[in-house]
């Protein structure tokens, strides 16, 4: 694997908790 497959994969594990953290933060304020 070289490093802009790793990159790639990296940011997006990242991008998606990101969104799942503030869909979350958000489904909270709502309820």
């Amino acid at each position: 694997m070289d490093a802009m497959g790793l990159c790639a994969a990296v940011g997006g594990l990242f991008s998606m908790l990101f969104w799942v953290f503030v869909i979350g933060i958000v489904v909270l304020f709502v309820l």
